[in-house]
């Protein structure tokens, strides 16, 4: 299954992860997390602190937003 996250990256979720327990749930929305975060950086890598060109603050602010979903963070 491929699901295009916020920031319209396409992630692709293996047939097998069933989201049977909430630990693999989160374990699968902390990953999305992280990609969205990695996803905003140049050559997707974070360490550089370069933002890509195309970063703009709705990436930044649906990054943000999934890792706060992952850490269980309420809306504010």
């Amino acid at each position: 299954m491929t699901v295009t996250s916020i920031i319209g990256t396409s992630i692709v979720i293996p047939s097998n992860i069933l989201f049977e327990t909430p630990v693999k749930a989160a374990s699968v929305s902390s990953k999305m997390a992280s990609d969205a975060v990695v996803a905003l950086f140049a050559n997707n890598n974070p360490s550089t602190n370069v933002l890509k060109l195309t970063t703009d603050q709705q990436a930044i602010d649906s990054a943000q937003q999934l890792v706060d979903a992952a850490v269980g963070l309420p809306k504010q």
